[in-house]
């Protein structure tokens, strides 16, 4: 199934790490946390991969777009946003930063798991808007990709998730 292949992987990641670990809770957080901290920079190099190899490619620059006209690029003869670079920023550096604050500033097992789902899925929402959408799957309601409407899916499990474990940070500590 293309175009779900993040979300798709993460929902099975995440069902698979809690069956391997369900009798263990604050082991899984411990876990999920340490993923938080790694996985934004990993992504980093997962989009310049894909800049480098042209996979991913941005949506048509907008004649009107001095943004586009200056960082554009060109693909298949067509100026195109660099997409690719702009998610390896977002999703990658900026969601690094956000689940270090995080890291810093709190003491409760699973919360960076929530503030990487929330960074990340906000990140992902903005960065499609400069990215094309898949062919085989187009755009949907309000003219959003679906990318965007898995990265809203995902904002409002984050939260919930963020207000289960901030009213029971007692049991999870």
């Amino acid at each position: 199934i293309r175009g779900m292949s993040y979300h798709g992987g993460l929902v099975g990641f995440l069902i698979a790490s809690y069956l391997y670990s369900r009798k263990d809770l604050k082991k899984l957080l411990i876990y999920l946390d340490l993923i938080a901290i790694s996985l934004p920079l990993g992504y980093v190099f997962g989009r310049i991969g894909n800049f480098l190899n042209q996979e991913l490619v941005g949506r048509i620059v907008p004649k009107d777009s001095h943004l586009g006209q200056i960082i554009g690029i060109m693909v298949d003869h067509q100026l195109r946003y660099p997409s690719q670079l702009i998610e390896a920023f977002l999703e990658g550096v900026v969601v690094f930063l956000m689940v270090m604050w995080a890291k810093k500033h709190t003491k409760t097992h699973g919360l960076l798991i929530v503030v990487y789902g929330l960074g990340y899925s906000l990140m992902r929402f903005i960065a499609e808007f400069y990215r094309e959408p898949d062919s085989q799957l187009g755009v949907y309601f309000l003219n959003l990709s679906m990318g965007q409407i898995l990265s809203l899916l995902m904002v409002i499990v984050s939260l919930g998730i963020l207000l289960y474990a901030t009213k029971n940070s007692k049991i999870i500590k």
